[in-house]
């Protein structure tokens, strides 16, 4: 049968996907698939951009790099540094276990976490223009209505002020064709 080899590599594939927030997963976590998985979702976070009219960056390519995961030029022409991650809970996909709702506090705090975390990373000696990170999620409890009202009006301190914008990307709204987003504020 012509689609036999095919259908085993779509099983092998199937078998490997993530159970719990999968939208973002990619299954491959070679360097080559990792770098894939992150371009994808800052060509979502950018694509998403355009719809509301905010063209800021352009041609996006993984790195291959430990640091940064992508790079992108702005509107002016010059090199920005793109971090992936994701926020995500970590019990849920080290136990599968079905998603449970975030409170308020986890939700703040799992946020300001990762933004500490990014923060604390270098820029290869100001070799970029900006620095942007994409936090992910595809948490079935996290939606971007509610995200958006605890989080207006906040802005999260940075220790070492490396990152210069953070957007929270949501997986892909049926309603809206994109990922909805949310620029996340970060102190002066």
């Amino acid at each position: 049968m012509a689609f036999g080899p095919w259908m085993n590599i779509l099983r092998e594939a199937v078998a490997r996907q993530r159970k719990h927030a999968p939208f973002f997963a990619w299954f491959d976590r070679s360097p080559a698939g990792k770098g894939i998985a992150e371009a994808g979702a800052v060509r979502s976070l950018l694509e998403s951009m355009r719809r509301n009219e905010r063209f800021e960056y352009s041609h996006v390519q993984a790195t291959g790099e430990e640091w940064p995961d992508c790079e992108a030029h702005n509107a002016s022409g010059l090199l920005v540094a793109f971090e992936v991650t994701e926020l995500v809970d970590a019990s849920a996909l080290s136990h599968a276990k079905d998603a449970r709702p975030w409170s308020d506090d986890e939700f703040v705090s799992g946020l300001e976490s990762l933004l500490s975390q990014k923060d604390q990373r270098s820029f290869h000696g100001g070799r970029y223009a900006e620095v942007v990170l994409v936090i992910h999620t595809d948490e079935f409890y996290l939606d971007a209505g509610r995200a958006s009202a605890l989080l207006t009006g906040r802005r999260f301190a940075l220790r070492h002020r490396n990152l210069t914008q953070a957007f929270l990307l949501f997986s892909c709204s049926p309603l809206a064709g994109v990922c909805p987003y949310i620029e996340v504020g970060l102190a002066a």
